[in-house]
């Protein structure tokens, strides 16, 4: 009896190691294929003083984008997967201006609209990149591709104009852009096992920089539950525009056990500095950004 009574805490014990401690990251195959939506609404409200008056200006970038992204090779420790942009929707306004840009390649074709066919560049090219388990991308090629063909949309032939054109879409639209845009919902796993209330950190580079703590919320056989409080910092220049700004974001995700990649994922992030603008001298413009974004499976 007595050995009965030790095999069965013997299995206990196993039983219970096992599902507390758990091997986060993807579990991918080649052909493996996931088609996702991403929608983001960013609220930008600069304040000005002109003539001893505040007065607060308000901007809103409206982004809706449809992906595809397939697995085509498996090693070791990384994944090389092909992506594409299958729709995007762009909307610009602002409480002063209205609508500035209002741009959706789902739209019926108009030739007269150089915005909608430079947009239209972005659909069927073909980038790709290479993702260890973890979700940090480590490399990324197409970009040049997807830039030169948003300029060839764009109808455009004189030399001086193409370079212009290019060197604002290669901050935008350039590999290493992308990459961290795409690393916001890819980069969530550690590289160690984990158990449910644990935490890790990682962090991302770039124009938008994040020091992130992750936490595994829940984790069972139908769900994988992650949340993450994150510190950022952003310092972007457009040429005639620089931000620098700084705060805290907040993110819940759900993902597929099986294989790691996400259901859903939701962020809001709130931060605050100040905004540089060639048309109004070397004075700081107190500048605070709203940003959610959300990422789904379709």
């Amino acid at each position: 009896m007595k050995f009965v009574k030790s095999i069965f805490y013997l299995l206990l014990f196993v039983t219970t190691t096992t599902v507390a401690q758990q091997q986060l990251g993807y579990n991918l195959k080649v052909g493996d294929s996931f088609s996702l939506t991403q929608k983001s609404l960013q609220t930008i409200v600069q304040q000005f003083e002109t003539e001893g008056m505040t007065m607060d200006i308000e901007l809103i970038n409206d982004v809706q984008a449809e992906f595809l992204m397939t697995v085509v090779e498996t090693h070791q420790n990384s994944y090389i997967i092909d992506f594409e942009f299958t729709n995007f929707a762009y909307q610009m306004r602002s409480d002063t201006m209205g609508t500035v840009i209002d741009v959706d390649t789902s739209a019926e074709v108009d030739e007269s609209d150089m915005t909608q066919a430079i947009f239209r560049g972005l659909l069927g090219v073909t980038m790709t990149m290479e993702m260890l388990k973890t979700g940090r991308i480590i490399d990324i090629t197409g970009g040049d591709a997807l830039i030169d063909n948003m300029i060839k949309n764009s109808g455009i032939t004189d030399e001086t104009q193409i370079q212009a054109m290019r060197d604002g879409m290669e901050k935008e639209y350039g590999g290493q852009k992308i990459a961290a845009g795409f690393e916001q919902f890819t980069y969530i796993y550690p590289e160690t096992s984990k158990k449910t209330g644990e935490s890790w950190e990682n962090s991302i580079d770039g124009e938008l920089k994040a020091e992130q703590v992750w936490t595994l919320a829940a984790f069972d056989r139908n769900v994988l539950s992650i949340v993450g409080v994150s510190e950022v910092e952003m310092d972007s220049d457009s040429g005639t525009t620089r931000i620098k700004v700084k705060g805290t974001q907040n993110t819940q995700i759900e993902a597929d056990p099986a294989h790691g990649f996400i259901k859903t994922y939701h962020s809001e992030s709130v931060t605050e500095g100040e905004s540089f603008v060639d048309s109004y001298g070397d004075s700081a413009i107190p500048t605070k950004i709203t940003t959610i974004t959300d990422y789904t499976i379709n």
